[in-house]
């Protein structure tokens, strides 16, 4: 069964926002899980509001990634959105995230997902409806 959620790279001049996860504690864009009945652009929002306390306007559609399991029927599909803070306060932490913070493209944390990298190299590169198994 496919599930599709949805990430975030809200974007200041050369600057990207990445999260701290409470779960997993590695930095990563901020995003989540799609809810039923609710468009793909709301849940990016929603998300940016809850695990960082930002308001943004979305800019585009970067693509969609999948990451299949070898060993599961699940296969995850994430859209990916470019996006620009517009107003609210950032949150260091919520009950999703131990920090967040604002990093330079060329400093990105050592502890990053590894496939946040490619994405953001997407977001920085202009990229606009890719379509990726990473």
């Amino acid at each position: 069964m496919a599930s599709l959620g949805v990430q975030l790279a809200i974007i200041d001049g050369d600057r990207v926002l990445l999260t701290m996860r409470e779960d997993f504690e590695v930095w990563c864009l901020p995003g989540g899980g799609v809810d039923p009945g609710e468009v793909a652009a709301d849940a990016a929002i929603r998300e940016a509001q809850e695990e960082t306390g930002l308001e943004i306007e979305l800019m585009r559609c970067v693509g969609l990634y999948c990451h299949p399991y070898p060993n599961d029927d699940l296969n995850n599909h994430i859209l990916l959105f470019a996006a620009r803070p517009v107003g609210g306060t950032l949150m260091t932490t919520t009950p999703e995230t131990l920090d967040a913070q604002f990093f330079q493209r060329d400093e990105l944390p050592s502890d990053i997902i590894p496939w946040q990298l490619p994405r953001i190299d997407d977001v920085f590169s202009g990229v606009c409806g890719r379509v990726s198994t990473q």
